[in-house]
């Protein structure tokens, strides 16, 4: 399910590290193609936190089940009003602040939230078309994230969180 979704969300935003033009609105680097997938009930991957490698469409694991994983899990299922145990995968966008904050100063956080807005409709449409069930979250715990990535909490943290899942069977009538 993981790697067919990021494949199609990769293929229709076109982010990757090589500079084609994006089919969706976007600064020049935005900084947010930062994509981690923290895994909790996924057929075929150990649960933990992976890093998504959209150029070469591979995931890598950067650690198993930790404190700070279970953390965001329990956060990120706070925030949907769901049990941990329905919690399938999240997908947590991050940014690179200073790369965007050189050049547009004091609108580089807005442009960065404009742009995890995009990424979001991607994923909304891509998750709909494939019958998964979609859901963006309005929290996170950055801190943790950044303990739970490995990285410095001042250069690169989230900025997005997304819940994906399997859809409920339930026939849609349109």
């Amino acid at each position: 399910m993981i790697f067919c979704f990021c494949s199609s969300v990769n293929f229709n935003s076109a982010a990757t590290s090589e500079r084609i033009t994006h089919s969706r609105p976007a600064v020049s680097d935005p900084g947010t193609d930062h994509s981690r997938i923290l895994v909790n009930a996924c057929e075929g991957l150990p649960a933990g936190l992976y890093h998504y490698d959209a150029p070469h469409h591979r995931l890598g694991r950067l650690c198993g089940r930790t404190g700070e994983v279970e953390h965001l899990l329990a956060d990120d299922a706070a925030s949907a009003d769901i049990a941990v145990e329905r919690v399938q995968v999240v997908i947590l966008l991050s940014a690179r602040f200073q790369r965007l904050a050189w050049k547009y100063a004091s609108i580089a956080y807005a442009l960065i939230l404009k742009h995890v807005g995009v990424v979001y409709q991607t994923m909304y449409l891509t998750a709909t078309a494939m019958d998964l069930a979609p859901c963006a979250l309005g929290g996170g715990d950055a801190e943790v994230f950044a303990h739970a990535a490995g990285t410095d909490y001042y250069a690169e943290t989230s900025v997005g969180e997304f819940l994906l899942g399997r859809g409920s069977g339930v026939e849609r009538h349109e």
